[in-house]
């Protein structure tokens, strides 16, 4: 039988982190999997990991989120640093509002830069996070 996946906003994602910020744990549980220390997983292991420390995100469906993070090169793998870059600007912009209009204006306007480690493309509105 197939499990239909509720779609997750990007407030429920965000806040999933922002009540409980655990990328340590993720993180050492990345470690263990990327034994080559090449800084990629896949999409489906991301998945799992975030399902498996969040279990709020067990009956979502993570992928439209964890896409922008994909490799060119190859589509499965997630580059794993942007990934934690981006979730910890986003927590720090919604913990301390003063860092929220910064990146309120570079997601909108689409201006990102790697100084800002925000993926292109990455469609999130802190506005709607800190309601």
């Amino acid at each position: 039988k197939k499990i239909i996946l509720e779609n997750i906003s990007d407030a429920e994602f965000v806040n999933s982190f922002v009540k409980e910020n655990r990328m340590k744990e993720i993180q050492h549980i990345i470690r263990s999997i990327d034994r080559d220390r090449n800084g990629y997983v896949t999409r489906n292991e991301l998945d799992d990991i975030l399902k498996e420390v969040y279990p709020e995100l067990r009956k979502k469906d993570l992928m439209r989120l964890i896409k922008p993070f994909c490799s060119v090169s190859n589509k499965i793998l997630v580059d794993y640093g942007r990934f934690k870059s981006f979730v910890n600007d986003l927590v720090l912009s919604v913990s301390k509002p003063e860092h929220s209009k910064k990146h309120e204006g570079l997601i909108a306007a689409g201006k990102t830069s790697s100084k800002d480690r925000i993926p292109p493309g990455t469609v999130v509105h802190v506005k709607d996070l800190l309601k």
